[in-house]
Formats: C-alpha cells, sequence, structure tokens
C-alpha cells in the first residue's frame, strides 16, 4: 500500500492545538503518517538558506522539543506514525527519540551534512529532490521523493516521468491538485506526501495556495487508492469481470492458477475452466455455495480436465461420485 504522508507546513502556526487538530484531520483523512516540521535554531536556519526574510516563519518551527513527544502519543493513538523534517544536521539526533522517521527537504537535500546526520540515526530517512538536483547518490538506504520547490507547483513542471526513472521512489506534491498523487502512483510512486491546512487556516499563511482542506486531503487520497486498485499486482490473470466471457474464447480454454479458481464461483454453469491443481477442498466449497443458491447437482460448474494430460486423480473420482460434472465437450 502506498505511503501517505500529511505535511501541515507552516499552517500548525507554532500552535500545540493546530497540531493536534492537524493530526486528527491527517487520520480521518486516512493518511499514513503525520509529518511535522522542527528547527532549534531559527536564526542558524536563515543563515544556513541565505533567507533572513523568513525569520519570523522560522520561529514558529521553533516549538518545545517536548511537544513531539505528545504529538507521536497522539498520532499512534489516531494510527498514524510520526516523522519530522529536520534541517540543521544536529537537530537530527535531538529529534530521533521522538520520531518514526525523519525528512530531509529539497533545499537541504544536496547538502550531505544534513543527510549524513539523519542516515546515522538509524531511523526510516526520506528526502525530498527538486531544482535539478539527482537521486541515490551514495544513500541507498534514503528513499528520494521528487518535488518541484515552488508553492504551489505548476502542472507542467511537475515532472512524474522521473519517478521509477532516475531512482526515486515517490512524490512530495506542492501542487494542490488532488488528481496529481493518484497520476504519481501510476508513475511508480510507493511514497506521497502532500501538505494539509485546516479549513480555518488563515489566507495570509504562506502554506494556505499548496495545502488540502481537509475534504481535499480525503479525495486525494480517495484517489490515491483507487489508483492503486486500478493498477493491480501486474500479474496476467483471468479477471472475476472477465470469467463470463471466458466460454468465448477462442483457442481453447486457458489454465488458471490455483489460487484464480475461485473466481469461478460467478462464472456461468456452462462455462468450462482448465485447472490441474484445483484442490477437493475447493470443489467442496463450490458445491456448498451452489447447493446454497439452490442449484442442482448437476449444474455445478466443472473443469474441462484433458485427460491425456491431466489423468484423473482421487479427487475428481471422488468429484464426480458427487455428481459433479467433469470434463465436458
Amino acid at each position: 500500500m502506498v505511503e501517505i504522508w500529511a505535511e501541515p507546513g507552516g499552517c500548525a502556526e507554532g500552535r500545540h492545538d493546530l497540531m493536534i487538530r492537524l493530526i486528527d484531520a491527517a487520520a480521518d483523512a486516512w493518511a499514513t503518517t503525520f509529518k511535522a516540521q522542527w528547527v532549534s535554531d531559527p536564526a542558524q536556519l536563515c543563515a544556513h538558506r541565505q533567507a533572513p526574510e523568513y525569520l519570523a516563519d522560522y520561529t514558529k518551527l521553533a516549538y518545545p522539543l517536548a511537544w513531539h513527544a505528545e504529538f507521536r502519543a497522539h498520532a499512534r493513538q489516531r494510527g498514524l506514525g510520526y516523522a519530522c523534517s529536520i534541517y540543521l544536521p544536529h537537530d537530527a539526533a535531538t529529534i530521533a527519540p521522538f520520531v518514526d522517521a525523519i525528512k530531509v527537504s529539497s533545499f537541504e537535500a544536496p547538502l550531505r551534512d544534513v543527510l549524513d546526520a539523519a542516515v546515522a540515526t538509524r531511523l526510516a530517512v526520506v528526502a525530498s529532490l527538486g531544482m535539478g538536483g539527482h537521486a541515490g547518490d551514495g544513500y541507498p538506504q534514503v528513499r528520494w521523493l521528487a518535488c518541484t520547490s515552488a508553492y504551489p507547483a505548476p502542472l507542467d513542471d511537475l515532472g512524474l516521468r522521473r519517478i521509477g526513472c532516475e531512482g526515486y521512489h515517490g512524490y512530495s506534491d506542492h501542487s494542490h491538485d488532488v488528481r496529481v498523487g493518484a497520476w504519481a502512483v501510476c508513475a511508480g510512486a510507493t511514497l506521497i506526501e502532500a501538505h494539509l491546512r485546516l479549513d480555518d487556516t488563515d489566507p495570509a499563511n504562506k502554506d494556505y495556495a499548496t495545502a488540502f482542506t481537509p475534504a481535499e486531503f480525503a479525495a486525494y487520497v480517495q484517489q490515491i487508492r483507487e489508483a492503486e486498485r486500478a493498477l493491480g499486482d501486474g500479474q496476467q490473470r483471468l479477471m472475476p469481470s472477465e470469467a463470463p466471457m471466458l466460454r468465448y474464447r477462442v483457442g481453447g480454454a486457458m489454465t488458471l492458477k490455483r489460487e484464480e479458481c475461485m473466481l469461478t464461483m460467478s462464472v456461468p454453469t456452462d462455462c468450462w475452466v482448465v485447472d490441474e491443481l484445483v484442490s477437493k477442498e475447493y470443489l467442496d466449497e463450490l458445491i456448498r455455495r451452489m447447493r446454497a443458491a439452490g442449484k442442482p447437482n448437476d449444474s455445478i460448474i466443472g473443469y474441462r480436465v484433458a485427460n491425456e494430460l491431466y489423468p484423473k486423480t482421487e479427487w475428481l473420482a471422488d468429484c464426480e461420485k458427487r455428481s459433479v460434472r467433469v470434463g465436458g465437450s
């Protein structure tokens, strides 16, 4: 199952109560992990990024370290994992006791010091990479997320084709488009990260335009899960919806794997299916179901078995004694 991380970004405003509400919103929208952000020294981060204009915003990420224990406990109570983004190398060891995974942002990922510190914690590490970087070099234990570091990111710049082609495992989505997570999954993503805000978030918040409302995030998750269903497992097999059409297949019946035999429960009684591995237990269950449906024994679906290839076994003889039609024209 694809992991879906909900990130509040700056929408938590450094407030304990808003973080708890955002964790609840993430759980209600069926995210799998809540990912906070934290920095020990906002001024150092400003200097690190050469971004003095962001000091007020980064200060809101410098909330008390002890809060993380409460946030993780609440997230786990709601069935979520708890991760956190770090931005300074020494923050990795500091945050490690309070989180399940560490995230490194696209702005810090090119610098080995932050990645090295995150990897040294032996926790799961996820890193975003945009702005022309390349994933994977020297860090096989890191799960890399393709991203576009624009807020919001325009459709033409999303670059989803990178997933599965350049060593990326997933996508950090800044598009504010409920379709994009599902598209990323179809491109091969196994982890999706997206921003989440509350309905009453101040429109002046810098993350407002990028973050999904709880209802939007729930729709986002639903589309991802539907994409997973549509993708299937990549194995060629008889699909349940195809079973009624099997009788018309040109060139003879197809051989089914044992685990596919249960699909024939919904096949019309004149549809014949080949299987050399079907068990007596399966046929007993088939008999039980057909009888429960009020069908006579002689109308139970049988298996067209080519005797010259598959000599009758004990279970075939036993089923014939039960008046189950085995074979056919």
